[in-house]
């Protein structure tokens, strides 16, 4: 279920800051990891980082430039889902989140 822009997604913007990219694709990040390594469609991503197709791709593009390599994959005519390197890039960050907060 799409959340409204103005109510923050602590997920999105924990990626947002760990792997110093803008909101959207902290926002595909966060659906990405989300779906825990399973294809997430093009159109599901837009709906879910509050975008469009346009903003998907280059959010995807971002996030190739932004993590390790590998971390997120491509399905060709399908969608995109991330890797085990990519799931436990994000699970680091997340970790790092709780620590900084406890």
């Amino acid at each position: 279920m799409p959340r409204h822009p103005d109510l923050p997604d602590p997920v999105a913007e924990t990626f947002r800051q760990w792997f110093a990219t803008p909101k959207t694709p902290a926002r595909v990040l966060a659906a990405l990891y989300r779906a825990n390594g399973m294809i997430v469609t093009h159109a599901d991503l837009a709906d879910q980082a509050m975008t469009n197709y346009r903003g998907v791709s280059n959010a995807v593009y971002r996030l190739h430039r932004a993590m390790d390599p590998g971390a997120c994959s491509c399905v060709r005519g399908v969608g995109y889902r991330l890797t085990r390197v990519g799931l436990a890039d994000c699970a680091a960050a997340l970790e790092d989140y709780e620590r900084r907060v406890a």
